[in-house]
């Protein structure tokens, strides 16, 4: 792992997890810039770099603690006697961190091994033994939480703190002891409340612990009277069907947020007061939101459940039934190992065991219950299958292998043997009576890092597939334009798996759905896992699609859901993978799910049934989004639609004057319906700004049963309304049985704009042509990547002439001199082609100046690796260019010269090289580019750009 890696698991992962303390993070930093010097040594010893940086921060985080907050103390020598004990004892730790995390309390996890003294501090111990030493380093804690329940502790503890009382709780002195576990049916709001009431009442709370819950729990108050104001305004303007909802929810946001006083007070009794307040508004708030979503037609409603162990199927169905989800997404295998009785593939030990037929058994249950059961495939990774199957598959080369020749646990997607083995795989399923098949893992692999496949065999059928003779095998494909064209290879051998399996799975059952479980940043991780999903989507060979939308985050939420509804536009439903494990609390996933459904999302996944407040999560749901049971929207005709004209741009709707005639065509085929007992279809088109409220009927029609099965035409027009609409099909089908189904087929958005509105983005998409008197020289700045709007801004500043470069093709950068090109946020802009007419543009005489990643750095391709390359990364503070010394607090790439030269260093290290291809010349600055505009290294760009134009 480089420490670009590095930081970016810093900054998701321990970020929203509140036991990492100031003191923590520093260290953890220093740890990031130590991982650099193992990166520096390339990476030789492959995963077990990973596993060296991981085993870095553990120690950062766990042998230097800084307490004055909670602590959670885990023990970790009962953990090390055996994989039960570990499993258990982590399981308890995980529960009172997540109660924590629901009340806003920061806490640090401390192994009980490297345990200091806490004077003063507050413990919760979830499930340790007692002994003298623990006992001794507790002496000055201000307040411990013992659950002494787990295993036969209750008489140990009884015994090491002198305690005869037989009650469930026991208070002694500053101990508060839990004898029992906390009741079944209690939810985890009640036991976090009850958790921060042996925590902080009667407590003596250190200055510094009382700091941190004054900004803590101050911001959430303010947020809490903003989402009050928000949502009183939105619910009060919203259409509903069911109006007593809306007078509902307003009830409940009717009252204002308590005011509340922060001011710093040692006594926990007063802080505990504040927290129930807190919690009572916030319940209140987010309940009121929970009632406003009313339950929609057509949606998807899944859950993803995976197994360890036998299962309780009619409880797993029940649990689902009563919720109102309607599909269970089960994973059946894994790369090489399954939970059914397979022809080729081993079972689960605890299968093979009991000679189960887990699959076999899911299928009936889910028919009982009316729940559709998809067969969910890990597909590729091979870590999880046994020993004896993956010394074979080593031995046959058909583990990928990195730049150094490193086998990883996952099967090369090159290699014919295992297209045909995930083949097989997949649709061995369709041996049983499964309403869907679902992909998962469809790409290649990213641990130990994503630098996959280079082996002999993807040499081999690469110059197979392309006629290209590679004499310099890997470092061909690594630099230079032909790496681009490689990973279009790879990303075929994904795809045409894809497409193999569902041409087969329409062979066997038309009515079978095939999904796939995608990658949330596609537009990046297109080029590092070699998944194209879009492309998928847009070929038409998913029914439907799940990106796993895993956030604990909503803005980063909202921002991924938005772009990725708008990928898909109507084409093929699409289901929001949301992450419920990584969720605060059960309301924060409400959010999520209105937040998929604001976007138009056709439903959502929850990930996974496996959590332990599930029932907390679904009763949330219950009160609004769930209340009443619906079909799914995948089980419905295959709508096509096809709209003239227009303007289509990625994150926008297509874009028309409002009040434009619009030519449409409408494709309509049986989809995943019984086509053989279809009668006949009615079918109303219609124009719709709030989900289920039609604005505009644009047609309504009968069809007949065998034109549906022939694939029905319609055509005509339509009027385009002003603002933003969408297309939608409602409507039912009738059987030959006498049956009726409703269905629902979301379409396209569209956006009316007015003539003005529409003339001036029709100009913005024009190629750039610059006045005649222009000064020289003019610089094309790349419109859709990181920092563009900045760089324009400051090279305006500095007296150049500038222009937007707005689509990567040679017409829109053909007035430029310098085309400055900063990281790409759609890394599928850059294809092979372009990538080929833009070095021949330099090698004529164009100037080009790459920026950070765009110098050829983890999905970026080298572009120019005649030029320099991309040896590590590190922390900067000063830049040394044009005998000007810049500050900058940053990260940068170090560069390693080929045929270029040196032109720019920090720390001693080289930063910026300049070299000539033919008649052109190329710069590289390494030097990170700020992913925000209020970054504070923006500063020292304005320096550094305007030197950099002048190299």
């Amino acid at each position: 792992m480089n420490s670009a890696l590095a930081s970016f698991a810093i900054n998701r992962w321990l970020k929203p997890v509140a036991w990492v303390t100031e003191h923590q993070q520093n260290l953890v930093k220093i740890v990031a810039n130590l991982s650099w010097h193992l990166t520096s040594m390339k990476e030789r010893s492959g995963g077990k770099l990973a596993k060296v940086w991981v085993a870095l921060v553990a120690t950062a985080l766990l042998a230097f603690p800084s307490y004055a907050q909670v602590v959670v103390v885990r023990d970790d020598k009962w953990a090390a006697v055996s994989p039960e004990t570990r499993s258990i004892v982590n399981w308890h730790v995980e529960n009172v961190e997540r109660l924590l995390r629901r009340l806003r309390i920061p806490y640090q996890r401390v192994n009980s091994s490297v345990l200091t003294s806490g004077t003063g501090d507050l413990f919760v111990l979830p499930a340790n033994r007692p002994n003298e030493g623990l006992l001794s380093k507790l002496k000055g804690a201000s307040r411990v939480v013992v659950f002494a329940f787990f295993g036969n502790q209750s008489s140990e503890w009884k015994q090491a703190l002198n305690i005869n009382s037989s009650n469930g709780i026991v208070r002694q002195n500053n101990w508060v002891i839990a004898f029992q576990p906390f009741q079944p049916d209690l939810s985890d709001g009640e036991k976090a409340k009850l958790l921060a009431t042996w925590l902080l009442d009667g407590t003596n709370l250190p200055a510094s612990l009382q700091k941190s819950l004054q900004s803590r729990w101050r911001e959430w108050h303010q947020i809490l009277r903003q989402k009050r104001q928000r949502w009183l305004e939105e619910i009060g303007t919203r259409p509903y069907r069911d109006p007593s909802r809306r007078e509902e929810a307003l009830n409940l946001l009717l009252p204002q947020v308590s005011p509340l006083s922060f001011s710093l007070t040692p006594d926990g009794t007063v802080w505990l007061n504040r927290l129930q307040q807190l919690l009572r508004d916030h319940e209140r708030i987010h309940k009121a939101l929970a009632v406003s979503l009313e339950p929609r037609e057509g949606e998807i409603r899944g859950i993803w459940l995976h197994t360890y162990a036998p299962t309780d199927w009619e409880t797993v169905m029940q649990t689902l039934k009563s919720a109102n989800l309607n599909c269970l997404f089960f994973r059946a295998g894994r790369g090489g190992n399954v939970v059914y009785r397979s022809r080729f593939l081993p079972r689960d030990p605890w299968a093979e065991k009991g000679d189960l037929d887990e699959l076999q058994n899911a299928v009936e249950a889910a028919k009982r219950y009316g729940i559709e059961l998809h067969a969910w495939r890990v597909n590729f990774h091979f870590g999880t299958a046994p020993d004896w199957l993956k010394e074979q598959m080593a031995k046959e080369d058909r583990l990928v292998r990195d730049t150094k020749g490193q086998q990883a646990m996952w099967l090369n997607p090159g290699d014919p043997r295992n297209q045909e083995h995930e083949f097989q795989a997949m649709t061995e399923m369709l041996n049983y009576e499964v309403a869907g098949v679902q992909f998962d893992y469809i790409r290649y692999p990213e641990v130990p890092h994503y630098d996959f496949d280079y082996g002999e065999v993807s040499r081999r059928e690469f110059e197979k597939a392309t006629g290209i003779n590679l004499t310099n095998f890997p470092q061909q494909v690594l630099f230079g334009p032909i790496k681009i064209r490689y990973d279009d290879w790879q990303r075929d051998n994904v795809t045409n798996l894809v497409r193999r399996v569902y041409r087969a799975v329409k062979d066997k059952n038309p009515e079978i759905a095939v999904s796939a479980a995608v990658w949330q940043r596609h537009r990046y991780y297109y080029a590092l896992i070699k998944q194209d999903w879009v492309r998928w989507v847009r070929e038409g060979i998913l029914d439907f699609v799940c990106p796993m939308d895993y956030s604990a985050d909503n803005d980063a939420f909202f921002e991924r859901v938005r772009e990725q509804v708008m990928e898909v536009n109507g084409q093929i439903p699409i289901a929001i993978g949301i992450g419920a494990y990584l969720h605060t609390d059960e309301w924060q996933f409400v959010e999520q799910v209105k937040i998929a459904r604001d976007f138009g999302a056709d439903g959502f996944v929850i990930f996974a049934y496996n959590i332990a407040p599930l029932k907390d999560f679904l009763a949330a749901l219950n009160l609004g989004a769930t209340s009443q049971p619906t079909y799914p929207a995948h089980r419905s005709p295959q709508i096509k639609f096809n709209l003239s004209n227009g303007i289509r741009l990625k994150d926008s709707p297509i874009v028309y004057r409002a009040g434009e005639r619009v030519r449409f065509t409408i494709s309509v085929s049986p989809g995943l319906l019984p086509a053989n007992s279809l009668k006949e279809l009615h079918l109303t088109i219609q124009w719709e700004r709030q989900e289920g409220f039609a604005e505009k009927v644009v047609a309504e029609l009968t069809i007949d049963g065998d034109k549906v099965r022939q694939g029905e035409i319609v055509k005509g027009e339509l009027t385009v309304p002003s603002g933003t609409v969408r297309l939608v099909a409602r409507g039912h089908v009738n059987f030959n049985d006498g049956t009726i189904k409703p269905f629902v087929r979301r379409g396209p958005f569209v956006k009316g704009a007015s003539k003005p509105e529409f003339q001036n983005l029709v100009r913005l998409l024009l190629p750039y042509r610059p006045p005649s008197n222009v000064r020289r020289p003019i610089i094309g700045v790349v419109a859709e990547s990181w920092g563009s709007e900045q760089f324009v801004k400051i090279l305006k500043e500095a007296g150049f002439s500038v222009f937007s470069v707005q689509f990567l093709e040679p017409a829109y950068w053909k007035a430029a001199d310098i085309l400055l090109v900063p990281p790409l946020k759609d890394i599928r802009e850059l294809t092979y082609k372009r990538a080929l007419v833009l070095r021949d543009w330099v090698e004529k005489g164009g100037r080009i100046v790459l920026l950070s990643e765009a110098c050829g750095y983890r999905a970026h391709a080298n572009l120019f690796p005649e030029v320099a390359t991309v040896t590590g990364e590190r922390a900067i503070k000063v830049v040394t260019v044009k005998n000007a010394k810049i500050a900058f607090d940053a990260r940068a790439l170090f560069l390693q010269t080929q045929e270029g030269k040196a032109v720019g260093t920090a720390d001693g290290n080289i930063v910026i090289v300049k070299g000539s291809v033919g008649k052109g010349s190329v710069i590289q600055c390494g030097i990170r580019v700020p992913t925000t505009d209020n970054a504070p290294e923006w500063s020292s760009w304005w320096k550094l750009l305007p030197l950099l134009i002048e190299l």
